[in-house]
């Protein structure tokens, strides 16, 4: 007997019928069919229907859907009046995909920094396994902070007494470290002596060499850019390098294994790895890193630390220290501790960037709908005609989706075409290469255009529909409440974007201002800087002083521990002699005696250190650590240490006797010389805190330089010959105070370019859509008007009558954007300890602007249109 034939699933031939051509669609569906039959027999229905299914998807094509040859004929025919239109509108239509592309162009730039931004340390295999080991200490003294490395040695031993860490790797030597390869010297940061399993943590692609030889006891690992640096073209592996240790002497290194370099999304750059030579090199300050085996979970750990630590660490009363876990993907954009190794990411603008860049695309998306919308307004008598003579439902819809999917497509690949073409000046202007994933930002492009296109189409058609309801005489006056109402929300939409981003830009634009002009409470002009010197330099301090002193261009040369600028937060308790229970924690700053008077410290009362604690700068290091902790002291205490100590009168301060001490580190007691006016040693985004300063020869690493010529080139390569004839061996770090200054607020100059360039694309875009939305405005009333001027009327009048309905807008608009302002820049200036005060001038300014640009592209278009003949315009349809 036969067996019955069955059919495959409707809804499958249906999709078949959709993407397969005509002409194929008679065979491929039988023999689907006859394919169908046999897998129904030989392995049951629900088999026969999956293959059926996957079988026809082998014909899914693009472009391939079987279109009625109508519509073929119909795109092709809207696509040629399209272009046609376009090229007869060459100014109307090279503002709306300028405007798009802009926009767009913008939007990949902050895409692919934000991609990068979120990528730091994501490469890593072993990532999410790896955390940074962190410590909080605080004591009853005020003494409160969190250190991005450790100190104590007894976080060695964690790896044995926690079954959850497979290795710990501490990332030792991290100053600055003097290399020295026959007659070329070289200063190097990111250099670290680490252990060898680094590379079980981190992913460093070894180039050269092998890593189960390297980082065994006097080995280096240098990265592919160190090597060529040092070595050229030539061979640098098992090459023997002079490296400096901590007492200034040279220890020779054998080159091991070249890694490639670290990518730009990184929190931890290295330029080189040596090996920890001993045990005892294994203590002391570390940045320390954590493998955690699989499957284990560091909450295991952290529940486990406190008694770990209260077995180990003896502490006082009134004394604190928790240890933290640092997931590794998580430092750079969530970490802000004390002596991190490079300077983080802020989550916080990497969302103002997010926002900038979404009311951005706002402002572009508007522009680019209204004028589509007005664009297809401008089309109604051609649909109108079109329907009386046959044309099918929905063709107008068809239209406008095509030509804006066109205009998209021709602003998207403007927009990838400059992003790529600009993107080295991008990565220049920010300081490093960005990595991000390119498909991503081809994606991220192709939705927004779809996105854009199909939501300009929805809007425009809707009001088209209803327009073509009415007669036709009727649908020559284009206009309708719905058309009217969406493009005013709209334009109060693009107008309130507008207002935003230049209010922003004017604050971000004041503080700016307020930080790099603001009295630092020093004298930074014209100082040079001999930077972060060895102990080898140090020692010869005097005489470098004494020689430089004769120079004509100097006016005096000094020293200090660390730059102002540069961050101390070696905090210590201050203690009074007269009253211990008063103690208060302290940063320390060591100048020489004269320091105070070369960088024009103002004393609110007594003066600068006393003569008497000169020593000599020769000395030995043994004979200096000797007495290091009763030689006779002096000190110099600012306004907020005088406050905090109860000494309410700086006079009172005066010839008290304090001390202050870090650690197993103490200085012996000395009297107070003077206390000076509060100045920002650093940025002023942080707060100043107490600060006290006194002179020891040991700790001095920067040499100040105060010069009075204007010929800076000049003087700069005579200091250059005067440093290698005393100093073959040693590196030069000279840079200018100043200089140093302005790189303190690099980011916010940074942030200030970008949001200045935004928002002059974002007024830009806003003018554009303005010009042509008023020009389209007085095309549609041009009969009105001209009956107006007959009538009498003056341009002013009409200026007044077109404008009204904008500046109702524009007003809405200012009361929709100023609470919206101030709470974004109010949350933004409070991560600074010092800004400018919150007022209504930035608001003011963004309105004027707005009005401006309103008023002048309105009274532009008014003046243009009323150097039309009335008579002509009457007597035209």
């Amino acid at each position: 007997m036969e067996q019955k034939l069955r059919n495959p699933p409707k809804w499958v031939q249906k999709v078949l019928s959709l993407v397969c051509h005509e002409d194929l669609f008679e065979t491929v569906d039988g023999d689907l069919f006859e394919l169908y039959q046999k897998h129904f027999r030989k392995y049951g229905s629900v088999v026969a229907t999956v293959l059926y299914f996957f079988n026809m998807l082998q014909f899914m094509r693009p472009f391939a859907f079987n279109t009625p040859q109508f519509y073929r004929g119909l795109y092709q025919n809207y696509l040629r009046v399209i272009l046609r239109n376009m090229k007869r509108n060459k100014g109307i239509s090279a503002m709306n995909v300028i405007g798009m592309a802009l926009a767009f162009v913008i939007s990949s730039a902050i895409f692919a920094y934000i991609a990068h931004e979120l990528s730091y340390d994501r490469y890593h295999p072993n990532g999410q396994r790896v955390y940074r080991v962190t410590y909080h200490f605080q004591n009853s003294k005020g003494y409160d902070i969190h250190w991005a490395r450790m100190v104590q040695d007894w976080v060695n031993g964690m790896e044995d007494e926690f079954p959850e860490i497979d290795k710990l790797v501490r990332f030792q030597s991290f100053r600055t470290r003097d290399i020295h390869i026959g007659e070329n010297n070289y200063r190097e940061n990111f250099s670290y002596a680490v252990d060898p399993e680094v590379f079980e943590l981190f992913d460093l692609e070894v180039l050269e060499g092998s890593k189960e030889l390297s980082l065994r006891p006097y080995t280096v690992v240098l990265t592919a850019t160190a090597a060529k640096k040092y070595f050229g073209e030539k061979e640098a592996l098992n090459k023997t390098i002079e490296i400096k240790n901590d007492l200034g002497q040279k220890e020779s290194y054998k080159v091991t294994a070249i890694i490639k370099d670290p990518p730009a999304n990184t929190h931890l750059p290295i330029h080189l790895l040596t090996s920890i030579n001993s045990e005892r090199e294994r203590k002391g300050w570390a940045y320390t890193y954590i493998l955690l085996k699989e499957q284990a979970k560091i909450s295991s750990i952290a529940s486990k630390i406190e008694n770990y630590v209260a077995s180990h660490q003896e502490l006082e009363a009134g004394e604190h220290l928790k240890v933290h876990f640092q997931p590794l993907q998580d430092i750079h954009l969530h970490s802000n501790l004390s002596r991190e190794i490079t300077a983080n990411g802020s989550i916080t603008n990497l969302m103002i960037f997010g926002l900038v860049g979404i009311f951005l695309l706002v402002v572009a998306s508007v522009n680019f709908i209204n004028l589509v919308m007005v664009r297809s307004m401008d089309k109604v008598k051609e649909f109108t005609l079109r329907k009386s003579l046959g044309a099918g439902k929905g063709e107008e819809r068809i239209y406008v989706t095509l030509e804006s999917f066109i205009f998209c497509f021709f602003s998207d690949a403007l927009a990838a075409g400059v992003f790529y073409l600009g993107l080295d000046q991008f990565q220049e202007f920010l300081g490093h290469p960005l990595v991000f994933s390119h498909s991503a930002l081809m994606l991220f492009l192709l939705i927004c255009m779809l996105f854009i296109s199909g939501l300009s189409a929805f809007m425009s058609t809707m009001p088209l529909k209803k327009l073509l309801k009415n007669p036709i005489p009727s649908s020559f006056a284009i206009g309708g409440s719905q058309r009217g109402d969406a493009m005013r929300l709209l334009l109060g939409l693009q107008f309130t974007t507008v207002l935003v981003l230049v209010a922003c830009m004017i604050t971000i634009q004041k503080q700016f201002n307020y930080m790099t002009n603001k009295d630092l409470g020093f004298d930074s002009d014209q100082v040079m800087v001999f930077g972060n010197n060895s102990r080898a330099v140090m020692r010869k301090y005097d005489l470098l002083k004494t020689e430089l002193s004769k120079f004509p261009e100097v006016k005096g040369v000094s020293a200090v521990m660390e730059m102002p600028t540069v961050a101390i937060k070696d905090r210590g308790p201050v203690s009074l002699l007269d009253d211990p229970s008063k103690s208060v924690s302290a940063d320390i700053q060591v100048i020489d005696i004269n320091g105070s008077d070369l960088l024009e410290m103002e004393f609110v009362a007594g003066e600068g250190l006393p003569a008497y604690l000169v020593e000599k700068s020769d000395l030995p290091d043994s004979l200096v650590w000797k007495d290091f902790g009763t030689k006779p002291r002096g000190y110099i205490i600012n306004e907020s240490l005088a406050k905090e100590l109860g000494l309410v009168h700086p006079k009172e301060a005066i010839g008290k006797k304090v001390n202050w001490s870090i650690g197993e580190v103490g200085l012996s007691y000395g009297p107070i010389a003077g206390v000076i006016k509060d100045f920002h040693q650093e940025s002023l985004a942080e707060e100043i805190r107490p600060l006290i300063m006194t002179y020891e020869p040991v700790w001095l690493k920067n040499i100040l330089i105060k010069t009075n010529t204007s010929d800076q080139f000049l003087w700069h390569d005579k200091l250059e010959r005067f440093w290698k004839e005393r100093f073959p061996e040693e590196p030069l770090q000279l840079s200018y105070l100043d200089q140093e200054l302005n790189t303190v607020y690099e980011s916010e100059s940074r942030q200030l370019q970008l949001m200045t360039l935004f928002t002059s694309i974002a007024v830009f875009i806003a003018f554009m859509g303005l010009y042509v939305l008023i020009m389209y405005t007085i095309k549609r009333r041009l009969k009105e008007l001209a009956i107006r001027r007959v009538l009498g009327a003056r341009w002013i009048n009409e200026v007044i009558l077109l404008g009204k309905s904008y500046l109702t807008i524009t007003m809405v608009s200012m009361l929709v954007a100023f609470p919206l302002i101030y709470w974004m820049m109010r949350e933004w200036l409070a991560g600074y300890a010092y800004h400018i005060a919150l007022n209504g001038s930035s608001f003011l300014l963004a309105g004027a602007l707005l009005l401006l640009l309103l008023a002048v592209t309105l009274t532009y278009q008014v003046l243009n249109n009323a150097k039309r003949n009335p008579a002509v315009t009457l007597s035209t349809e």
